[in-house]
């Protein structure tokens, strides 16, 4: 997984890359917002941290764009603001589907970032749903390390809708890199599947 940082700033460069790294994302790092935005389609990033007080006008045409310049998939957009956006801007980060925001490179910033890198569907989050009671990674172990008992076929169905929805999860995630016909193939498998449940 590809994370594009674009900052002017050496300590929030620093420390936003330790933490994207720990997560798990290769980090690619630019000074210069436009020619970030230039590169983007070569970079194919799945997720974007742009400083809005290095390029306070500039993140809303880059989140924009990250919205339609890739087929198949989105890349998330996460805004370190620094304290520099009022409430109506970040209503417009909101209507642009931003997917969260924090305010500092310090220790209870960079807990925020972390909380966002968790917030939705992630592969490197340990969940695999969001916490509107789909099901997350632990109840996943749960079922599928215990075998299915022939009394209870409910449990047997429920594992089943369970790594049926991890297997869906992380085909939206990898459609990127799916050919279309290996993704409408497995899309058909999928729901003659779930139809069968």
């Amino acid at each position: 997984m590809k994370a594009l940082l674009i900052a002017d700033d050496e300590l929030a460069i620093t420390n936003i890359s330790q933490v994207l790294e720990t997560a798990g994302y290769d980090v690619i790092v630019y000074k210069w917002l436009l020619k970030a935005l230039d590169n983007i389609e070569e970079i194919a990033p799945h997720l974007i941290v742009v400083s809005t007080k290095d390029y306070p006008r500039h993140w809303k045409t880059l989140t924009q764009f990250a919205e339609t310049a890739f087929s198949g998939y989105r890349p998330e957009v996460v805004l370190y603001t620094d304290g520099t956006l009022d409430e109506e801007e970040l209503k417009k980060a909101e209507a642009l589907k931003v997917r969260g925001w924090f305010e500092a490179v310090d220790v209870d910033g960079l807990d925020k970032l972390r909380k966002i890198l968790t917030k939705e569907i992630d592969i490197y989050s340990g969940k695999l749903v969001d916490e509107e009671g789909k099901p997350q990674q632990d109840d996943i172990a749960k079922f599928a390390l215990r075998p299915p008992y022939p009394d209870e076929p409910e449990e047997s169905t429920k594992i089943i809708r369970v790594l049926l929805t991890a297997v869906i999860c992380l085909q939206t995630r990898l459609q990127a890199f799916l050919s279309a016909e290996i993704q409408k193939t497995l899309t058909a498998r999928l729901l003659n599947l779930n139809q069968t449940l």
